[in-house]
């Protein structure tokens, strides 16, 4: 088993890219994200109070135990039927596959709510229920390419560093680098389909490489938000230089 305490996660930024992940697949506007989780005692630990933290994430705890994690299942369940009876939600997007939650699943479907899967794609064994996902309206399975950018390991040395100021640091620099390397690998035309095609909005799996090269070459885990905004703004300046030569 993977100990989770060696690995860092960009929860704003895993968040932000599944609520665009939902949004875009249902057309509708994102209502809240529930995390659910384990603690002893139900006493959140500090990486779960940061999570509670990132705007419209509701945190949900049940009890950590030494044979695992207890009433997280039955957390999932009851707030999939209360949504779905409150008809607070059109569409629901449920990260798992533990087949203890197809009653929630059920009664949401059966009060009108469409309820799409979201699976981790598996390295080994899969550990998504096949009951559970013939019971979702459809299943959406997420690669590394995904989820990978969010993760770092601590043994890398950048589990516990601080976020970048912007004053310390060159982000157009940065931003110039990782734009030299993705041209390279998609061609110089790729700059002029960025131009014509997102309006100056870093597409999301385009901003999840661009963070991620960022946090690799610093060696931080997180980046503050005033970096990734000079980040960005250097990465556009870089694009219309490049379509300018």
């Amino acid at each position: 088993m993977v100990d989770r305490r060696r690995f860092s996660v960009d929860t704003a930024g895993l968040v932000r890219a599944l609520v665009d992940l939902g949004s875009g697949d249902s057309g509708k506007e994102h209502l809240r994200t529930y995390w659910y989780d384990g603690a002893r005692d139900l006493v959140p630990t500090s990486q779960q109070l940061e999570i509670a933290k990132v705007p419209r994430v509701k945190l949900r705890l049940g009890r950590l135990t030494g044979q695992g994690q207890k009433g997280v299942d039955s957390r999932i369940v009851r707030d999939l039927i209360m949504l779905a009876i409150e008809r607070a939600v059109s569409d629901i997007y449920l990260v798992g596959g533990d087949e203890d939650l197809r009653e929630g699943v059920c009664e949401a479907q059966e009060r009108g709510v469409r309820v799409v899967l979201v699976a981790v794609e598996p390295v080994g064994r899969s550990n998504l229920s096949p009951a559970l996902a013939m019971d979702a309206d459809d299943v959406i399975v997420l690669g590394d390419d995904f989820l990978g950018p969010f993760f770092l390991r601590d043994s890398d040395g950048v589990g516990h560093m601080e976020s970048v100021p912007v004053q310390a640091n060159d982000p157009e620099s940065l931003a110039r680098a990782f734009l030299d390397e993705y041209l390279s690998r998609e061609g110089i035309e790729a700059a002029a389909c960025l131009l014509d095609g997102v309006g100056g909005v870093v597409p999301p799996r385009l901003d999840r490489e661009l963070l991620c090269y960022a946090s690799r070459a610093l060696q931080v885990a997180r980046l503050g938000h005033e970096f990734k905004a000079a980040l960005r703004a250097g990465f556009w300046s870089a694009v219309r230089e490049s379509e300018s030569r």
